[in-house]
């Protein structure tokens, strides 16, 4: 396990703790099929209106696959992630209108529930999959420097929204949930504060609205770090943590 490059006020000791909680095999060893597959996806994809419609009903991809289109498209696009952004800024608005509905209980649950598969899970894509593409593409398609060197960068603005429970820990009614951890808790009417749950996914969304406009070509240059870690918190909110931040943990 790495070292986080971003060090201090106990950051580098927070991922490593929380890296010890995600899932064996959550790390970032994509196979040739979902490479392939993301190469392709990040030409456009998120612009088609079925496309969008099932990333909406599966709120982003499940972990593993939320964790590679990030990365294969800051392998591809040397950091341009505009789709990553646009994606994520879609996702939280939803996400603060719901919260934001008045309505408690299961009704929120009910909003905040996933009713659609994992695009590429759907489709067959995993860990083994077969692809055809050619060994320099792949090679470049698993390339992380780039995104390990954001991931450093933003440290100190994405860990505050880390979920307690995707550390392992148990949470207070106001520490911060990503949404699998708040639907459950929702569900299994576990003491959660919304008040403090409302305030987190507002300050997710408005850090990745701001990242999102900064790809216009009259607002580039505008974000801020922590603009641009609200494209990580997003990710993490939507689908969970914990593979994030094993991958995160060896920067």
């Amino acid at each position: 396990m790495g070292e986080a490059t971003v060090k201090g006020g106990g950051q580098t000791r927070l991922v490593r703790q929380a890296a010890d909680g995600g899932p064996e095999g959550s790390g970032l060893r994509l196979s040739d099929g979902e490479v392939h597959f993301l190469y392709w996806f990040i030409q456009g994809s998120i612009m088609n209106p079925d496309t969008r419609r099932r990333l909406q009903g599966a709120w982003g991809f499940c972990q593993r696959h939320a964790l590679a289109h990030l990365a294969v498209e800051f392998a591809f696009r040397r950091g341009w992630v505009h789709g990553c952004a646009v994606l994520y800024d879609d996702l939280m608005e939803r996400a603060v209108r719901t919260v934001n509905s008045g309505r408690f209980g299961f009704w929120l649950a009910f909003r905040l529930r996933q009713t659609r598969p994992c695009l590429m899970c759907e489709l067959g894509f995993g860990p083994n999959s077969p692809g055809l593409a050619p060994a320099e593409l792949l090679a470049r398609g698993r390339e992380t420097s780039r995104l390990r060197s954001f991931a450093a960068e933003t440290l100190s603005y994405w860990r505050g929204f880390v979920c307690a429970q995707c550390t392992g820990r148990t949470p207070s009614p106001d520490a911060p949930r990503c949404r699998p951890h708040l639907l459950g808790d929702l569900r299994h009417r576990r003491p959660v504060h919304l008040g403090a749950q409302r305030e987190l996914i507002g300050s997710i969304y408005s850090a990745v609205n701001r990242y999102s406009r900064s790809f216009r070509l009259e607002l580039q240059g505008t974000d801020t770090p922590a603009d641009r870690a609200g494209l990580i918190a997003a990710m993490g909110w939507c689908s969970g943590w914990s593979a994030w931040l094993e991958f995160a943990a060896a920067i």
